[in-house]
Order: C-alpha cells, then structure tokens, then sequence
C-alpha cells in the first residue's frame, strides 16, 4: 500500500515538474505533459529506486533519475511532431526531477515499507 502511496507522489510531484516547464515555458498541451509525467514516473521509480539506488546511493539515483526524465520526455515528445521541448526546458525538468528525487530517496531509505528498502522486519 505505501508503494502506491509512493508511486502516487512521484507522480505528483513529477507531473508539476513536467507542468512548470513544458507547459509554462515551451507552451506543450497538458495531455502530454500528462502522458510525459506518468511515463517519467514509473520509469524512475522501476530504474531509479529499484535498481540504480539500492546499488549507487542516492545522489547518483538521483541525477540519473533526472537524466532518464529528461531523455524520456524528449523521446515522448517525438510522438508529436507539432510540438517542440526546448533544451531549456529540458535541463530545467531534469534539474528540478533530480532535486525531488533526492529528497524522495532519503523517504524511501528511512521507510521500511517501501519496496527498495532491503532491511529486513
């Protein structure tokens, strides 16, 4: 249940990552910046926190979980061709995905009920 929770508010706050910079600075529709959020999420939770921070620690999750944002949106938004991300924007949702995640981490690592916590009960 609190991986739910988690995922939940990873999305949340990934998706207001996505909103303040592709709707605000490039103008991309909120349907996207919905659909780019929700693939971000699960992807960083899946790499980031079930792979990459069990093994690396947390800040290198981190900047690779915005870095793995940032590439997914770019490649997300190749599905519409009308519709362009700016590097700006980019680099602003990857800095802004690796700052929450940092904080996010040092929730999961002090968490015994989130599934990348290996302590035993």
């Amino acid at each position: 249940m609190n991986t739910w929770i988690s995922l939940i508010g990873k999305f949340i706050y990934t998706f207001i990552a996505a909103y303040l910079t592709f709707t605000l600075i490039d103008g991309v529709l909120f349907s996207i910046v919905a659909l780019i959020a929700l693939v971000g999420a699960v992807a960083n939770y899946l790499i980031g926190d079930l792979a990459i921070l069990p093994n690396y620690g947390n800040v290198v999750s981190a900047v690779a979980n915005g870095l793995i944002a940032a590439v997914l949106a770019y490649i997300t938004i190749l599905f519409w061709p009308s519709t362009v991300l700016t590097i700006t924007a980019l680099a602003a949702y990857a800095i802004i995905v690796a700052v929450a995640e940092y904080f996010f981490h040092m929730y999961l690592e002090s968490s015994d009920k989130v599934a990348p916590n290996t302590e035993e009960e």
